[in-house]
Parts: structure tokens; sequence; C-alpha cells
């Protein structure tokens, strides 16, 4: 008697259930996964290698060409100041120039006055006589190099500024702040004590919990970092002691706070 083999065929069809099975399995078992997260903070203080401050020149004239020559004149004499004399580590640079135009009005007898006046009869328009035409610059000043100075040095060089600066009719026009020319050694430090913080901190819950600590998951930085590193200023301050910039309140370091969320895998 003949043997009769049979042959069976797949349905191709079949094949799109079993890739798409396949490919769900890791995302159920990533489900199942269990992590701990832990929040951990560290802060590296360094020593401010920078001097910053401000100064803003502006005159002011009924022409643009009255305008113009008052304000060539304060300029001229800025320059001569500070060209001849010779401040240790001092540069400067221009961050803004501007031309603007302010009404004068005649009962108020001075440029910006109210464009309305309130009487009982309401809101009276106000004519103004003329306008005034304001001309300014704003300059930068970076002093280099403060880490080698001493506080009395320091204290020393600002007054110097700051007398030449009255020589002027000038002032600094938002204080002193002090930073750091290059935060990036400082904040890698930060972030390392941070992680390292928190490694410790998620140990520690995980052997509460009768398991150990696995891989990092995810890191995220909560705040604070951003604020000090990009914008060291918002750390440190320099205090002004009464209206003639007296010395003595200058933070001479700077903290750079790196605060992070960690999260780790969760093992048995």
């Amino acid at each position: 008697m003949k043997r009769r083999t049979r042959i069976t065929s797949t349905p191709i069809a079949s094949i799109p259930v079993l890739i798409v099975a396949a490919c769900l399995t890791p995302a159920i078992l990533s489900a199942q996964q269990r992590s701990i997260a832990v929040d951990a903070n560290a802060s590296v203080t360094a020593k401010a290698d920078q001097l910053k401050f401000s100064v803003n020149l502006m005159k002011s004239g009924v022409s643009i060409k009255k305008a113009k020559s008052a304000f060539d004149d304060q300029k001229k004499a800025f320059n001569t100041t500070f060209n001849v004399m010779k401040f240790k580590g001092l540069s400067r640079k221009t961050t803004s120039k501007s031309i603007s135009t302010q009404p004068i009005f005649p009962d108020a007898g001075m440029a910006m006055a109210p464009a309305m006046a309130f009487g009982g009869g309401g809101a009276v328009p106000m004519d103004a006589a003329e306008s005034q035409i304001y001309i300014s610059e704003t300059i930068e000043f970076t002093i280099d190099g403060i880490d080698k100075w001493s506080e009395e040095e320091l204290d020393k060089e600002i007054l110097n500024y700051v007398t030449e600066l009255k020589k002027l009719s000038l002032a600094p026009t938002s204080g002193f702040s002090t930073s750091l020319s290059q935060p990036g050694l400082a904040t890698q430090k930060a972030f390392g004590d941070a992680m390292k913080k928190a490694r410790s901190n998620a140990t520690v819950l995980a052997e509460l919990s009768e398991g150990i600590i696995g891989k990092v998951l995810n890191v995220e930085q909560t705040s604070g970092l951003e604020d000090f590193a990009n914008n060291p200023y918002a750390a440190y301050a320099y205090q002004m002691s009464g209206m003639n910039y007296g010395m003595g309140g200058i933070s001479p370091t700077i903290t750079i706070q790196a605060n992070l969320r960690v999260t780790f895998e969760l093992k048995d």
C-alpha cells in the first residue's frame, strides 16, 4: 500500500499577528519594572574672579544737534578718564545705545509729564510745547582677576572707580556684582556631588524595601542651577552701605547649587 504525505501551509495573514505580539512583550515587561525616585541637592562655593558694574551716559537737547554735541562732550571726558588712568584688570564694552524723544509740557516744566491734566470737567489734553531729544549709551565694566586681590585692594580699586565717575557726575547704575568667569568646573562638581547623594539615599531606601538599586532610569533638574550658572549674579550682590557707595559688603565667593531628582531601577 502506497503511503501518502500531507503537506499543509500556514496562512500569510497569521504572520503579522506573531510580529505584533513580539513587539508588545517588552512594553508589558517595562510596565512591571519597579523604580525608586529620590531628590538630592549639593552646592559648591568658589572664589569670585570677576567684578562687574554698568554706567549710563546720557545727554539731551531740544535738537538732535544740541543733544549730540552734549553727549559727545560727555563721552570724550569719560574716555579720557578711563583711557589715561591705568585701572588694574579693567575692560569695558558698550552694551546698548538709544536715541529717544520726550515731550516737554509748559505747565509741568519738565519732560515726561502726564499727557492729561485732570480737573473738575474731567481729563483735558495738554499740548507739548516742544520735544526733548535724549541720547544714551550703557557701558559695562569688567574687572578680571579679583580672586588674587585682598579685600583691601578690591575696596581701594572700587573706590577709585566711583571717585572718577563722581567727577564726571556719573555713578554705577546697578551697583557692583561678582561672578565666575568660567563656572563650568564648579557646576560639574555640584552635579556630581548631588548625584552621589541621590545614589546614597536611594540605596538606603532600597534596603528598607528589601531590594537593591540598579541602573539610573531618569535624571531631571528640579530648580536652582540654571539661575546660578547661567546668570551667576543671582547668587550674590554688592551691598551698598550708604549713598557714597561705601565698601565692605561685596561677596568674595559664589555658591552654585544643583538640585536633582534621580530615578533608579529597583531590583529584588
